[in-house]
């Protein structure tokens, strides 16, 4: 199998057999007469229907990302946006603050 060129070649009857897949990665459309005729000759048992569905976001809630990212993983973090938002202020108080105690009069560390 090559997934990547779309093709499957195997062996029935001592005979070699190569599959040629879609050559175009677009769904096509399909017109109301295709599926009648198909029908009629009973040609198709079941039919599945697939529709994008994008939920309806209020621009001044989105968060600003690149356009050249993936659509799921811009979905995501639309999603979370709460995580992945900029901070606000201070961090809020803890049970336990940790601070770094400094000497009175010493003088900012060169690093």
């Amino acid at each position: 199998m090559k997934y990547k060129e779309r093709f499957l070649t195997f062996y029935i009857n001592g005979e070699l057999i190569t599959l040629q897949g879609e050559t175009s990665n677009l769904p096509s459309l399909t017109q109301f007469h295709q599926l009648t005729c198909l029908q009629a000759t009973n040609s198709i048992a079941k039919l599945y229907v697939i529709q994008i569905h994008t939920p309806e976001v209020s621009a001044h809630h989105l968060l600003e990302l690149p356009t050249s990212m993936e659509p799921e993983l811009t979905m995501t973090i639309q999603q979370y946006k709460n995580i992945f938002e900029k901070p606000h202020g201070l961090p809020p108080i803890r049970f336990h603050d940790h601070t770094i105690l400094l000497m009175p009069g010493s003088a900012p560390v060169k690093v």
